[in-house]
């Protein structure tokens, strides 16, 4: 049995060891792939920037959006090529952010631009760099457009019939009333003409969103397995460091909180060994005893004892006495009895 036992530890410890190895390898080799980034080849893709993006249509009102993502070894010259784009096609700079990392910098452009011009601007800056992403996104909004238009139509011709009524109301109620009614007329046509113009703002002016992100070129490991084994070593032990960093810190901070928790919980138990005192003895405070005065009763103990036992020997004795001489009477009365016999 001894020998299975150790057979089968030798089994489990050998797996275990062979697992660590495996999980070892995996996350080197994840750590030398994950080293640099190959962004593409220098090139547009035709299939990405080629194909048009506004489709002609007369009797729809098509809301166009683009995102594009684009390479390139100096982010910051297309981020330039775009801004003066945006200016030659009569467009306008809805937000950008420049953002900068270990990496390089990164841009992200927002741009309105004309969408009789869209298909011109998104084809002048796809040359700036490398497109690897591009996103059209349409949305149609005929049937809001034309029910918003009916109804502020509508609310115009209701405007119109109303004003000249009021022209010939007579009565004072009459011409509250009819004002009232105008005044809320006027607030809906307003509403619904802002509407209108959003719509015609989206539908004039495309959105064209732009991300430039700078090349990673993959840099090839040249380390040997000793050193990256080494390397996860060392990190190991730095991630170690920094969890128990993280611990002393928190103990720190929660310090004066633990305090506090000691403190409720010592009243608590003075209180509870209190209230147990106070049942059983009638105080709250236990009273302490006096080792004199114990000692002191345990000497008088004895003394008592013997007095104790002297009155019982005395009162004894007579009833013993009184016991013997009824008994010797006994014996003498039979004597005499069997001598007159």
């Amino acid at each position: 049995m001894k020998k299975d036992l150790s057979k089968a530890k030798i089994a489990i410890l050998f797996t275990t060891v062979v697992l660590i190895v495996v999980m070892l390898l995996t996350a080197c080799s994840k750590g030398s792939a994950d080293k640099g980034y190959d962004r593409g080849p220098a090139g547009n893709d035709p299939a990405v920037t080629g194909s048009p993006i506004v489709v002609g249509s007369l009797d729809r009102k098509i809301v166009y959006k683009v995102n594009l993502t684009i390479y390139s070894d100096t982010p910051e010259k297309v981020y330039s090529a775009i801004a003066e784009a945006t200016a030659k096609y009569e467009g306008y700079v809805e937000s950008s952010r420049e953002s900068k990392s270990d990496y390089g910098e990164n841009y992200s452009f927002v741009a309105r631009i004309p969408t009789a011009k869209l298909d011109d601007f998104v084809n002048e800056i796809s040359v700036a760099g490398t497109v690897k992403n591009k996103e059209v996104t349409t949305e149609d909004i005929t049937v809001k457009y034309v029910t918003v238009d009916e109804q502020r139509k509508s609310l115009l011709a209701e405007k119109e019939a109303l004003t000249a009524r009021l022209s010939e109301a007579a009565e004072i109620s009459d011409i509250i009333a009819i004002s009232e009614r105008l005044a809320k007329i006027d607030a809906e046509i307003n509403a619904a003409q802002r509407q209108i113009n959003e719509f015609d703002s989206l539908l004039n002016y495309s959105t064209v969103t732009v991300f430039v992100n700078k090349n990673y070129k993959e840099t090839p490991d040249t380390r040997s397995f000793g050193q990256k084994l080494g390397d996860l070593f060392v990190a190991s032990f730095k991630s170690i460091g920094t969890v128990f960093k993280g611990i002393v810190i928190g103990l720190t901070a929660a310090f004066p909180y633990l305090i506090i928790i000691a403190c409720v919980v010592g009243l608590a138990l003075f209180i509870a060994f209190g209230v147990k005192n106070l049942k059983k003895t009638g105080k709250f405070f236990p009273q302490k005893k006096d080792k004199k005065s114990e000692q002191k009763a345990e000497d008088e103990k004895p003394e008592i004892s013997e007095e104790a036992t002297d009155k019982e020997n005395e009162i004894t004795e007579p009833e013993k006495t009184v016991e013997a001489e009824e008994t010797v009477k006994e014996l003498s009365a039979k004597n005499e009895k069997e001598e007159e016999k």
